[in-house]
């Protein structure tokens, strides 16, 4: 089965919200890839599209263990989509979900080791470009890949928290500073107390 042109057997990681993701292969290479498309009802729009290039424009300035890698973008038959390279299996709500449902306990030494591993992805970003902040952070920034490593994604634009006019959309827990939700433009500052909040 081939998608947007390019992949094959993609694998939803999340539908919720105005942007979705999918754990895809790339068609001919086989690599695996995280694609983020928008939704169904934003087919065609522009300013969906203008967040799809914030995000690729904001990824591709970073770098860095803990950030999702830009891999590439496009658009099919219309369709705009942002590919990173990472073999992403769920994302960190997910996660958090399913170990509840399982009754099992994180420990205070690993749920400390996530922390800190998404605090030296942040930091490595916010240095990077001025453009690479989140605006907004969730559990669902939080991709797990097949290893088990978390990667933040959602830089420039967060698809996983924003729709396409910057209303909060699809993540039921989201954590932002005062000033974003107030109109303000993000900051690394405000990542910082959106940051502070998810732990």
């Amino acid at each position: 089965m081939q998608w947007l042109g390019r992949f094959k057997t993609p694998r939803a990681i999340r539908t919720r919200g105005a942007f979705h993701v999918y754990a895809a292969a790339e068609r001919l290479a086989g690599a695996p890839r995280t694609v983020v498309v928008p939704a169904p009802r934003l087919a065609g729009s522009q300013e969906a599209e203008a967040c799809l290039q914030r995000l690729a424009a904001a990824h591709a300035s970073v770098s860095g263990p803990g950030l999702a890698v830009l891999a590439d973008t496009g658009s099919h038959e219309g369709l705009p989509w942002v590919s990173f390279a990472a073999d992403v299996m769920l994302d960190g709500e997910t996660a958090i979900d399913r170990l509840g449902r399982a009754r099992v306990k994180v420990g205070y030494h690993e749920a400390m080791a996530v922390v800190e591993q998404l605090a030296h992805a942040l930091a490595a970003a916010h240095e990077a470009s001025p453009a690479a902040v989140f605006g907004a952070l969730s559990w669902a920034n939080v991709l797990i890949t097949r290893t088990g490593a978390p990667v933040m994604m959602g830089l420039g634009h967060n698809v996983l928290a924003f729709d396409e006019r910057g209303a909060l959309s699809g993540a039921p827990s989201v954590y932002l500073a005062p000033e974003v939700a107030a109109g303000m433009p993000a900051s690394p500052g405000a990542d910082l107390y959106a940051f502070v909040q998810l732990q």
